[in-house]
């Protein structure tokens, strides 16, 4: 088991995945127990419907017209998250998309160990009038830039989550623990698959 962490963000065509909202964009950074980067992943997803608000993630029928679908990139992501405390900025939104989309495949994901750095920021007790990702970043001079887009906000929710288990290492639990181990041997085991 490799433990560490997993920061995930997605983009999406809307708010609803119980409805017919879909993933357009997933970004996974793997980080060791200590916060340091181990490996990158990032693609763009075809809903195989409409984009959804344009004006939000910024990306055109266009630009996903060649992507994969998220039945074919299932068993990279999941792969990537195993064994992980799945870490993201609201995290529970990101985590409810991707039980959908596997749900969607007729599998089941076990509960998911993870993170949310916007609770986590909630901690330190700076009074914001919004816990958005960005002035989360901004409040920790931490630089946000290309908002919206997985890989920059997976990117600064890795840093945000670094900053704050520096400020409060007690509020992060750093150790894999062994129930979290037992629920990452139930992940669903899915083989790549060509369009």
């Amino acid at each position: 088991m490799s433990g560490g962490f997993a920061v995930l963000d997605l983009e999406t065509t809307g708010l609803f995945p119980g409805g017919h909202d879909r993933i357009v964009e997933i970004a996974i950074l793997r980080m060791n127990g200590e916060g340091c980067a181990e490996e990158t992943f990032s693609t763009l997803i075809n809903p195989e419907r409409d984009l959804g608000p344009v004006s939000i993630h910024g990306l055109t029928a266009s630009d996903v017209l060649g992507a994969p679908t998220f039945r074919t990139v299932a068993g990279e992501v999941l792969r990537r998250l195993r064994g992980r405390v799945v870490v993201g900025h609201n995290v529970g939104f990101d985590l409810r998309f991707l039980r959908h989309e596997v749900a969607r495949m007729g599998l089941s994901m076990p509960p998911v160990p993870s993170v949310c750095t916007m609770q986590l920021f909630r901690t330190l007790g700076m009074d914001l009038p919004s816990h958005r990702l960005s002035n989360c970043c901004a409040a920790l001079g931490i630089p946000h830039e290309g908002a919206h887009s997985a890989l920059a906000d997976a990117s600064a929710a890795a840093a945000l989550f670094r900053a704050i288990c520096q400020r409060r290492p007690s509020a992060v639990p750093l150790q894999f623990s062994e129930e979290a181990e037992g629920l990452a041997r139930d992940w669903p085991e899915i083989e790549a698959r060509a369009e």
